[in-house]
């Protein structure tokens, strides 16, 4: 096997890694709305409850930010894969 298709198959992996971050992130992002849904119903009329709402709203947008980048970091990755098997 050539150096260009161990790097290949490298990158290939990371993509791979990225994909399942990426999923799990989601996962977590539903759990966290669903948290800000029980909290809202239950505590939202309480200042405890509004803080918690919005500390977890920063954290979403926090995900939406790692998702993000993950997504450059895969289009990059791809970018480099296509580019060696040129």
């Amino acid at each position: 096997m050539s150096n260009i298709e161990q790097i290949t198959n490298e990158l290939f992996m990371i993509d791979s890694y990225i994909l399942d971050h990426d999923v799990n992130l989601q996962r977590e992002a539903g759990e966290i709305s669903a948290t800000i849904s029980k909290t809202q119903g239950t505590f939202g009329d309480q200042q405890p409850g509004q803080e918690l709402v919005a500390v977890l709203y920063k954290t979403l947008q926090n995900i939406s930010c790692a998702e993000g980048a993950l997504a450059m970091a895969r289009q990059d990755i791809r970018s480099c894969i296509q580019n060696l098997q040129n």
